[in-house]
């Protein structure tokens, strides 16, 4: 009897451990940049630790993860970039850099293929179009995704819940 309302008083103990933890993830607030669209009020967030690419008034060119350091200035790659140095930012997904690469890496290939054949069958050389559409989709994969410049765009830093201000 007395092993049954030890049992039942840790079951308890157990249930409102759950829900304390489970009630402080949901309650948490991510750091990201929030983008303001100026013409139509139009809102998007990038969460920390989001792949991007940066462009700075100064013309570097900064791609990978991000960090926020304070409300002005993000990092990326031990590069700290003030947001007011920022003239555009874009996401750069690792599914689209993988599949950027796959098909460069497919039409070279090809190309490759085709020249080294063609020291036996100079016509085989015919078949070099063959690999246009691989480095066309290649190239066009990045421009998918959409830009976010400073003509267009504010940047601020906030969390997820600010973004509905």
């Amino acid at each position: 009897m007395k092993s049954n309302a030890i049992y039942l008083r840790f079951r308890i103990t157990l249930f409102y451990f759950i829900i304390l933890f489970f009630s402080s993830l949901v309650s948490a607030q991510e750091k990201g940049i929030i983008l303001k669209d100026k013409k139509i009020g139009e809102i998007e967030f990038l969460r920390e630790n989001k792949r991007i690419k940066v462009v700075t008034s100064d013309g570097n060119h900064f791609i990978g993860r991000f960090k926020i350091i304070d409300d002005k200035t993000i990092e990326i790659d031990d590069e700290k970039i003030l947001l007011d140095s920022i003239i555009m930012i874009k996401r750069r997904s690792v599914t689209s850099a993988i599949i950027e690469t796959t098909f460069y890496v497919l039409g070279g290939t090809i190309v490759a293929a085709c020249i080294a054949a063609a020291s036996t069958n100079p016509i085989i050389l015919i078949l070099i179009p063959i690999s246009f559409p691989f480095v066309i989709t290649a190239a066009l994969v990045p421009a998918l995704e959409s830009n976010h410049k400073v003509k267009r765009w504010h940047y601020s830093i906030g969390s997820d819940e600010s973004k509905t201000e």
